[in-house]
């Protein structure tokens, strides 16, 4: 995610490429309160698009 603390571990990097808390976070919650079967998923996919900011 593009946050303080990303940048801060690649000082170098340009990390504008990732997403925003904002877009990520909501996928996140819906991943951990759900009941998805085991597997890998997007935070963003979980969620559909017209929830996220």
């Amino acid at each position: 995610m593009r946050t303080d603390m990303h940048q801060a571990a690649f000082p170098n990097e340009d990390i504008s490429d990732r997403p925003e808390p904002e877009r990520s976070v909501p996928g996140i919650l819906a991943l951990l309160q759900g009941t998805l079967p085991s597997g890998r998923y997007q935070a963003r996919a979980v969620v559909p698009q017209e929830v996220l900011p």
